[in-house]
């Protein structure tokens, strides 16, 4: 299993076999996606009130755009998210995180200044990232006894679909 965050950071991980497994016996792969999915942004919850809470505070828009958000899937079956800002308030958060060098207007020669770096990413991935870790077994775990009880619900008054009573029987 792989998890991927937006631009600056990355991680995988492997492991959580019994997860693994007992996420195999989805009946669809659009179950198994749902519960991973649910399950990174239920335990990424830290690390989005980290960065928010690091965000520089004369940066008004920056904070209130920092949100959890799911990324394009870029192979079959993966999951990806990224913390982070987005919107309208990201516009200027690589510099801020990264800092400038001198500017100058190539136009008029005239000298705009440079940015110091403010991370604030970072130090959130930093801080948080073993604590979305362990909380991450326990948000796919419920998530996956969420499951079990919707489908045993639905299996109840009958309304399994066709599809996925096919799955649950193989």
């Amino acid at each position: 299993m792989a998890v991927h965050g937006a631009g600056m950071f990355s991680m995988e991980f492997d492991g959580f076999p019994e997860l693994a497994s007992a996420l195999e016996e989805l009946p669809t792969a659009a179950m198994k996606e749902s519960v991973i999915l649910r399950a990174l942004k239920e335990s990424s919850k830290p690390m989005e009130d980290a960065t928010r809470a690091g965000c520089p505070r004369e940066e008004g828009d920056l904070s209130a755009s920092v949100t959890i958000r799911k990324l394009k899937r870029r192979a079959p079956g993966e999951v990806a998210i990224a913390v982070g800002p987005a919107g309208r308030g990201s516009r200027s958060a690589h510099l801020i995180e990264l800092g400038t060098v001198d500017r100058i207007v190539k136009a008029t020669g005239r000298h705009v200044g440079r940015m110091t770096p403010t991370p604030f990413l970072r130090p959130a991935f930093d801080a948080t990232k073993d604590e979305v870790l362990r909380n991450l077994a326990q948000a796919i775990s419920a998530q996956l006894l969420k499951v079990a009880q919707r489908l045993g619900r639905r299996a109840a008054k009958g309304t399994l679909g066709a599809g996925t009573r096919k799955a649950l029987l193989r």
